[in-house]
């Protein structure tokens, strides 16, 4: 394995522990109102919404003031690859464009005489830059995401519709544990994820029905996750010891803990681990995602064959299942069904983790 394939591997693999899907299972982690997992789903069949740019940043924040919407704030660079593959191959996506609408959204130069000082203020090197901001009230906006680079259609997707839900949730005044959980779960999905554990520290002595402490313990090891890595493998690994036979619990605990084994260039552990996943639990929830991840640490590792093998036997036996789209997609890439991007490319499915500024432009 070549050294840019080894850096781009360790690149997408954290963002694999980053979202919540795979460490929060759908069937039970996502209530009626919480982001759709929409990663599988087709393309709208109808024309895309037709996205109503605001002229400045400042007619943004006054929209999204009025609309109580997401400011979403994308910053672009003219003849730069990454920011035209971000508008040619994501923003033109149907199912974003359906997001943004409902949303108030500004496309800036970063270079230019309007973009420029607000861009160096995020403390990103290079465009472009997606930024996703909850207005509170007037010169009150708060991050909640910065995607850099031209990221993935399905990651950009889950992170607006995360984004979407959490300020949806955030307008109740007095809201009930129950949805503090379910802004809690939003928010796991966005880069600023670790202010949620004042809340979770919270719903831990006042659980929302239903909702079991390794639960909490599971969100909580996610929170902090890119801080403390060590720490939130010790969570991770309480949950496994309390309830390995549960899928919804200690599965996802494997999961997590193969996903920072990974990050930590321990691919021996993490493969071990996706393969005790998928052999304890044959219908989990999340076993296209072991698999996938199974077969990106194989391809990773110089053993394409091997990844190919792997997502063989998946679609062999799952391919039914509602879930089996990327596992598809990426067998395609890897046998030749499509090019694989060539590694570091701004169309690899995978972008860098996100790092949060801490104030607003």
């Amino acid at each position: 394995m070549n050294r840019a394939t080894s850096g781009w591997l360790r690149l997408w693999l954290l963002m694999l522990v980053l979202p919540a899907a795979g460490l929060l299972p759908a069937q039970q982690s996502k209530p009626a109102s919480s982001p759709a997992d929409d990663e599988e789903e087709p393309a709208s069949a109808s024309a895309p919404a037709q996205v109503k740019w605001a002229d400045s940043y400042e007619a943004a924040k006054a929209q999204a003031l009025q609309r109580q919407a997401p400011l979403v704030v994308i910053f672009l660079a003219e003849n730069v690859p990454a920011s035209m593959g971000l508008e040619s191959r994501v923003i033109s996506d149907a199912q974003v464009r359906d997001l943004l609408v409902e949303m108030a959204a500004v496309k800036l130069d970063a270079a230019s005489e309007a973009g420029k000082a607000l861009f160096e203020a995020t403390g990103q090197k290079q465009p472009p830059l997606t930024q996703i901001f909850h207005a509170q009230g007037p010169g009150n906006l708060e991050l909640l995401d910065a995607i850099p680079g031209a990221a993935p259609v399905d990651l950009y997707r889950r992170h607006l519709q995360a984004a979407k839900t959490y300020v949806a949730l955030a307008r109740q005044e007095k809201p009930s544990p129950q949805v503090r959980w379910e802004m809690a779960l939003s928010r796991l999905v966005l880069s600023t994820r670790e202010k949620t554990l004042p809340v979770l520290d919270e719903l831990a002595k006042n659980p929302p029905p239903g909702v079991p402490p390794e639960r909490i313990k599971l969100a909580k090891a996610q929170a902090i996750a890119a801080k403390d890595p060590a720490a939130a493998k010790k969570l991770a690994q309480e949950v496994l010891q309390s309830a390995a036979d549960k899928e919804e619990l200690g599965g996802q605990a494997m999961l997590f803990l193969a996903r920072q084994a990974a990050v930590e260039k321990d691919n021996k552990t993490a493969l071990e681990l996706a393969n005790k996943y998928i052999a304890a639990f044959p219908a989990g929830g999340d076993l296209a995602q072991a698999y996938y991840d199974k077969a990106i640490l194989l391809f990773g590792g110089g053993d394409r064959p091997a990844a190919v093998a792997a997502l063989n036997e998946y679609m062999q036996n799952h391919r039914d299942d509602p879930a089996s789209g990327k596992v598809r997609d990426l067998l395609a890439d890897l046998t030749g069904g499509k090019r694989l991007p060539p590694p570091g490319s701004a169309s690899r499915p995978g972008i860098a983790a996100p790092t949060a500024t801490s104030s607003a432009p």
